[in-house]
């Protein structure tokens, strides 16, 4: 129980805004500018700082993780998941993102952040559901689009205007296609990407700087079972480069890096599962940051 108090007094010694401002000097010394770099901005509630007994309601934090320097280059405390939206804009504020890509999930599909991507000197490239019905709708118009003309040149085997197609999409938006494919294990996964131009897209004039659509396509297929397909679609300011935004959305995964912490702190973070100190208010913040 010595090393605990020790603990305890060390952490509730350090102010959490002083931490995270010295975390965040550190990130820029490690940092390498890597043009292209995809920056992933990602909320998460952490695990073991809920408690409804004592009236925690948990610390929700908002990160924004470097895929190319493998490190999370700044974070804020937010109250809650839907607070991130006004969140993202001002963490965007505090970091150098010229020449970066930015992603999210899906909540900050919005026209806030988009704009301040671009407000920053970055690109952007975010998912489309249903919280953007109307961009959803059009987004996936122009995507049928372009497969009734595809299945048409098909039916009529007319190869050159297929060929058309694809190099150069329809008559309403230019086109790329990317496909992969992998075995292993029993397992076939067929990944394909086709980017096309939103220069008609109704509500472009509503998102800055609004390029390209793209659907993400991911078939998996596990010995005998049926085939198991999810398609996403996305907005970007990149141009129709297929394979290009295919690697830079693969590549959000910033979530699942930011979870993942070394031995030692998997040690403390069961030291602070302790009832003394799961209850320390200031306790949690400090532990969070050094993750």
């Amino acid at each position: 129980m010595i090393l605990i108090e020790i603990i305890k007094n060390l952490f509730n010694s350090i102010k959490p805004e002083t931490l995270e401002r010295a975390l965040l000097e550190m990130s820029n010394i490690l940092r390498k500018k890597v043009h292209g770099d995809v920056i992933s901005f990602d909320g998460q509630t952490k695990r073991g700082t809920m408690d409804k007994l004592a009236n925690l309601t948990g610390i929700h934090l908002l990160n924004a993780w470097s895929a190319d320097n493998d490190i999370c280059l700044g974070q804020l405390k937010v109250d809650d998941k839907s607070n991130e939206i006004t969140a993202v804009p001002k963490l965007m504020d505090s970091l150098d993102l010229k020449g970066t890509i930015i992603t999210a999930d899906v909540l900050n599909t919005q026209k806030t952040i988009n704009a301040k991507a671009i407000e920053c000197g970055a690109d952007y490239l975010l998912p489309v559901k249903g919280n953007q019905p109307t961009l959803l709708e059009e987004v996936t118009s122009a995507f049928q689009q372009l497969d009734i003309e595809q299945a048409k040149a098909k039916e009529s085997r007319d190869t050159t205007s297929l060929k058309k197609l694809m190099d150069e999409g329809s008559s309403m938006c230019g086109a790329s296609f990317w496909e992969s494919l992998e075995k292993g294990h029993g397992r076939i996964e067929t990944r394909s990407c086709t980017v096309i131009s939103a220069i008609d897209l109704p509500c472009r004039s509503e998102w800055k700087e609004l390029n390209s659509i793209v659907r993400l396509c991911r078939e998996r297929k596990e010995g005998s079972s049926d085939a198991k397909k999810e398609i996403s679609y996305y907005i970007t300011s990149l141009q129709p480069e297929a394979e290009k935004i295919a690697k830079v959305a693969q590549g959000f995964t910033g979530g699942s890096r930011i979870n993942s912490i070394g031995d030692l702190m998997s040690y403390l973070g069961k030291i602070t599962q302790d009832s003394e100190l799961k209850f320390a208010g200031f306790l949690s913040p400090i532990f969070l940051l050094l993750k």
